[in-house]
């Protein structure tokens, strides 16, 4: 068998790559997804935002990142459709805000 069939990713060689140093811009991600929020008329959409864009960040689908974070789903759905004000929030979630503001 030819060696390059049985050849392993060489982790270095990522890590040396320009795309393997790019890093996802949070803000910039959030910030769009509450402003297309916002034109659907949710009432927090930078909260929700925020919150959409770390389960995003994470990789995680609602079930594993309400587990990750002690919460329950509906908790985490009420959040990421723009309805929990910021205020009633759990520390968790509160904490996730990429904004300075209420969330609104």
């Amino acid at each position: 068998m030819p060696t390059w069939l049985t050849m392993q990713p060489d982790d270095a060689a990522r890590d040396r790559h320009p795309s393997g140093q790019w890093r996802p811009d949070l803000a910039r991600l959030a910030g769009a997804m509450a402003d297309r929020l916002a034109g659907e008329g949710h009432p927090f959409p930078r909260f929700a935002a925020s919150v959409l864009a770390e389960r995003g960040r994470l990789g995680m689908d609602r079930t594993a990142f309400a587990a990750h974070l002690g919460l329950d789903e509906p908790t985490i759905a009420a959040a990421e459709d723009g309805v929990l004000p910021p205020a009633d929030a759990p520390t968790e979630l509160s904490r996730l805000s990429l904004f300075d503001e209420d969330g609104a």
